[in-house]
């Protein structure tokens, strides 16, 4: 019989058990709080960039109606034909010039 543990050693087992059964659960509740943050700030992250990438879309959706409103023909022009114009536009002498002049006075007016 001394090679059987006392009911006493057995009960403290138990509780040491218990209590590992509990610090198991406390740190698989942490691990599923940190999962569940880590994935908001990605879908914070994500939410952010697509907001920022609609924003552009819309400024040179905006922009380039504004073209065709002003210069209906460009609408009929492929790609490269609207860059080639483009260029073209900007080439003149002095339209650089007036332009940043222009985007000058803005930015001193705000």
């Amino acid at each position: 019989m001394k090679n059987k543990p006392s009911i006493r050693a057995s009960l403290r087992n138990y509780s040491d058990l218990e209590k590992m059964r509990k610090d198991l659960q406390d740190s698989n509740r942490k691990l599923d709080q940190g999962q569940h943050n880590l994935t908001q700030k990605e879908n914070r992250l994500t939410h952010w960039e697509n907001k920022e990438r609609k924003k552009r879309n819309h400024r040179i959706c905006y922009k380039g109606a504004h073209i065709e409103y002003l210069i209906p023909e460009t609408e009929e022009l492929t790609d490269d034909q609207f860059i080639e114009f483009c260029d073209a536009l900007f080439s003149f002498p002095g339209i650089m010039t007036h332009i940043q002049n222009i985007i000058k006075k803005i930015k001193e007016e705000n």
